[in-house]
């Protein structure tokens, strides 16, 4: 809660806020130009070892978070963003938290649960669901 408080405090009294340059890394490896990013692309597919691959692996998942924000960019229910994010992007529930302005990811767990229960109740909605589950798939 506190956190929230001071980023809406920091975004009103300074407009938008500064982009941290980790944000532009790619691959969560490099910090570079396009050309950097593509020889380490290559020298990654040349090497056959465990740490390399991990790599590779994390560098998908990252395109498939992508895709799912994408998706669900224009999306007005914030319960279905967070339920894209948790269970399309795999992505980790204390990050979703902290992005939705939760305290923690249990917090999240719990959005995504009821909302998986309402769709029971609700078949537009589970058809929404069903249609980004669809949609991630494709573009990935």
């Amino acid at each position: 809660m506190a956190q929230r408080e001071y980023r809406e405090t920091m975004a009103a009294a300074f407009g938008e806020a500064l982009a941290s340059p980790w944000q532009e890394t790619r691959g969560g490896l490099v910090l570079g130009s396009e050309d950097l990013w593509e020889r380490v692309k290559g020298m990654v597919k040349r090497k056959a070892e465990s740490e390399e691959v991990r790599w590779s692996e994390r560098e998908g998942a990252r395109a498939v978070q992508e895709r799912v924000r994408e998706l669900t960019a224009k999306e007005g229910d914030k319960r279905v963003r967070i339920w894209a994010r948790v269970r399309l992007g795999a992505e980790r529930l204390v990050d979703v938290a902290k992005e939705s302005g939760y305290r923690d990811g249990s917090s999240v767990l719990q959005v995504v649960k009821r909302l998986e229960r309402e769709t029971m109740k609700d078949k537009a909605l589970a058809e929404k669901l069903g249609k980004l589950k669809q949609l991630s798939r494709v573009g990935s």
